[in-house]
């Protein structure tokens, strides 16, 4: 189980993750790719 789930791994969806883990360091964060 993941806490956030990020679509896409581009530019916004990596920045997207690195404000999380900023923000949320525990937090397990899954991004996907196609």
């Amino acid at each position: 189980m993941y806490d956030f789930v990020i679509i896409g791994g581009g530019i916004i969806g990596m920045s997207t993750a690195m404000q999380l883990i900023d923000v949320y360091p525990d937090a397990r964060i899954a991004l996907l790719e196609k």
